[in-house]
C-alpha cells in the first residue's frame, strides 16, 4: 500500500471501534424503526396475501402447509413456522387474528430485529463499527424494508436467513469451523425453503466465491492442503481458493436438502406461471426492473447516493491504481449479490415483480456504508477536525428526516389514487399501507347504517381476499355483483356497496339508473368504501 494512503488510513478515526462498541448505539439508532412500525404497521389489518396465505396456508393442518402449492405464493417454510406459532401461542382462529393482528405481527418484528442484530454483528466483526452504525441506518430508513417488515409474508425471513447466510460464509472464510460450515448450508436450505427466487440470492453469492477460486488458483497463493486430521475443508492449512470452493459446496448442499423438502410440491415449484421464462435475455429486468428497485432502496435521500457514488468511483479509481481499500474483497462480494440476481433474472428471461429483490436490502445497506467510508477516506484531509460520530449523527437525522416526509408523501400518494380510482401495488407504494382500515370500516357500518332488509354487495375493485373473510368475521353478507351485468334493485329500493372506487363505481350506478341517488357512508375515503344507494 502507498505510504500516503497508509498514513491515511492509520489515522482514520472511522475505525475507532470506541465509537459504537455498546449494544445501546444500534438500538437507539434503530429506535425510530421500531417506532414508526408500532405507529403504522403492528396492527394493520390484513391485505390479499396476508389473508390468503394465512386461510389456505397457516390456519391449515401442518400436512397440508407443506405440501399444498395449488397456489405458488405458498413460501413453504415461513407458513409451516406460522402454523407452529399459531399452535403454540393458543391463536385458534383467524377471526381473533383479525381483532389483534399484532399477535402475528410481532414474529415478523423478531424477523426484522434478528435481521438487524446480523447486519450490525456482520459489519462490526468484519468491517468497522462506524460502517456497522450507517447500515443501521440506512436500513431502517429505507422504504422497502420498513414496508415489509412485519407483513405476513416470506420477505422478512428470506432477509433474515441471507443476511446470516452472508454472516457464516464471511464467518467461515476466516476461522474454518463446523458452526460455520454447517450454519452456510443451512442458512441456504431454509432461505430456498422459504421462497424458491432466492435462489438468485444464493447463486450470485456462488458465483463470487467461484470466480474467487479462479483468481486464487490464477495468482497460485497459498499452501496445498496437508495430511491431518478432520475433513479436509476445515483444515487451517487450506489455500483460499479451496476454502471458496468449500463455501460453494455447502451452498450446494443447501440447495439439495431444499430440493430434497420441497419435493412432494417439486413439479409445481418450477412449473407454474410465476415462474415461467418469457425467452432468453428479457431486457426489461435489466432496463426497468433493476433502476427501480435501486431507485426505491435510496427512498429519495439523494445526498447518502451522491456521497455513495462518491465512494465508488474512489473505490474503482483505487482498484485501477492497484491502491487496495480495506474491505475490498467484501465490497466486491456485495457488487456481486447485488447486481448478479438482476443479471440471473434477465438472462432466464423473467419478468419479475419488484418485490422478488427486496431481500437485498440488507446487503444494499451494507454496500451503500461501504461506499460512504470510501468516500469519507478521500475526503479525510479535508475532513479532520469533525470527528466521525457527527457525521453518524448527521446521518442518522437525514435519513430519519427523509425517511417521515417519504412516509407522508407515500400516503398523500395513496388517498390521492382513491381519489383517482387507482390501485398502486409495488415495494414502494402499496394500497394497504394507509387507509386501509376494513375492521374499522365494518365495525362502523354495522353499528350504523345495517340494515337486514337492504342487500350489501362487494364490486367495482375491492380486495377480494380479504373483504370476504372480514364480512364473514362481522357476520354481514356480502354478494359480489357485476354492475352492468345484474339487476342492483330488484330486492329493494335501496342497496349498499362496498367498494375500492367509490366515485367511478357511483358513476357506474348512476349512468345505468339515472334515477339512483348515490352517497358515501364512511366519514373519510379510505380503500375500502361503502356507497348507499337508492331510488328516488
Amino acid at each position: 500500500m502507498p505510504q500516503p494512503l497508509q498514513r491515511r488510513l492509520s489515522t482514520d478515526r472511522f475505525s475507532n471501534s470506541k465509537l459504537a462498541p455498546q449494544w445501546m448505539v444500534p438500538v437507539l439508532l434503530a429506535s425510530p424503526f421500531f417506532i414508526w412500525v408500532a405507529v403504522k404497521y403492528l396492527a394493520l389489518d390484513f391485505w390479499y396475501d396476508e389473508a390468503f396465505t394465512l386461510h389456505f396456508f397457516a390456519f391449515r393442518p401442518l400436512k397440508e402447509t407443506v405440501t399444498n402449492y395449488q397456489f405458488p405464493n405458498n413460501h413453504i417454510f415461513f407458513n409451516l413456522v406460522n402454523n407452529l406459532y399459531i399452535r403454540l401461542t393458543g391463536i385458534e382462529s383467524l377471526g381473533q387474528l383479525i381483532e389483534s393482528p399484532e399477535r402475528l405481527r410481532i414474529l415478523m418484528l423478531v424477523y426484522a430485529s434478528v435481521t438487524l442484530f446480523y447486519v450490525y454483528r456482520l459489519c462490526t466483526r468484519f468491517l468497522n463499527a462506524a460502517i456497522a452504525c450507517l447500515a443501521i441506518i440506512i436500513l431502517v430508513s429505507t422504504i422497502p424494508f420498513f414496508n415489509f417488515a412485519v407483513q405476513i409474508r416470506g420477505y422478512i425471513l428470506s432477509m433474515m436467513l441471507l443476511v446470516m447466510f452472508l454472516y457464516y460464509a464471511w464467518s467461515f472464510e476466516q476461522n474454518r469451523t463446523t458452526g460455520s460450515a454447517a450454519m452456510v448450508a443451512a442458512t441456504t436450505m431454509l432461505a430456498l425453503y422459504a421462497i424458491p427466487l432466492n435462489l438468485y440470492f444464493l447463486m450470485a453469492a456462488a458465483t463470487f466465491y467461484l470466480f474467487s477460486v479462479g483468481f486464487q488458483l490464477w495468482k497460485k497463493e497459498g499452501k496445498h492442503p496437508i495430511d491431518g486430521p478432520g475433513p479436509v475443508f476445515l483444515r487451517k492449512e487450506l489455500p483460499a481458493a479451496f476454502q471458496d470452493l468449500a463455501i460453494v459446496l455447502f451452498v450446494v448442499l443447501g440447495i439439495s436438502a431444499a430440493v430434497v423438502a420441497y419435493w412432494p410440491v417439486f413439479y409445481l415449484v418450477i412449473n407454474n406461471r410465476f415462474v415461467e421464462s418469457r425467452g432468453w435475455f428479457h431486457f426489461h429486468t435489466l432496463t426497468t426492473v433493476a433502476p427501480r428497485t435501486i431507485e426505491y432502496f435510496f427512498s429519495q435521500r439523494y445526498a447518502l447516493a451522491a456521497f455513495a457514488l462518491l465512494g465508488m468511483l474512489y473505490f474503482a479509481w483505487s482498484s485501477v491504481r492497484k491502491r487496495h481499500l480495506p474491505f475490498a474483497r467484501y465490497t466486491a462480494c456485495c457488487i456481486c449479490l447485488l447486481l448478479l440476481p438482476f443479471i440471473f433474472s434477465f438472462v432466464r428471461g423473467d419478468r419479475p415483480f419488484l418485490r422478488v429483490f427486496v431481500n437485498l436490502t440488507p446487503v444494499f445497506a451494507i454496500f451503500v456504508s461501504l461506499n460512504v467510508y470510501y468516500g469519507y477516506l478521500m475526503l479525510h484531509r479535508w475532513m479532520t477536525r469533525l470527528h466521525p460520530a457527527w457525521w453518524i449523527l448527521l446521518a442518522a437525522l437525514y435519513c430519519q428526516v427523509t425517511f417521515a416526509a417519504e412516509l407522508h408523501a407515500i400516503d398523500s400518494q395513496l388517498y390521492k389514487d382513491i381519489q383517482r380510482g387507482q390501485t398502486t401495488q409495488n415495494i414502494y407504494y402499496n394500497y394497504y399501507q394507509a387507509h386501509f382500515r376494513p375492521k374499522k370500516l365494518l365495525r362502523q357500518f354495522k353499528e350504523r347504517h345495517f340494515d337486514k332488509n337492504t342487500p350489501v354487495f362487494t364490486g367495482y375493485y375491492f380486495d377480494a381476499a380479504t373483504l370476504p373473510i372480514y364480512c364473514h368475521h362481522y357476520q354481514l353478507s356480502c354478494r359480489e355483483i357485476k354492475l352492468y351485468e345484474e339487476e342492483l334493485f330488484s330486492a329493494a329500493p335501496r342497496i349498499h356497496v362496498i367498494t375500492a372506487q367509490p366515485f367511478n363505481c357511483m358513476r357506474k350506478i348512476t349512468d345505468r339508473y339515472p334515477a339512483a341517488d348515490c352517497t358515501v357512508l364512511n366519514d373519510r375515503l379510505g380503500y375500502h368504501n361503502i356507497l348507499q344507494c337508492r331510488i328516488r
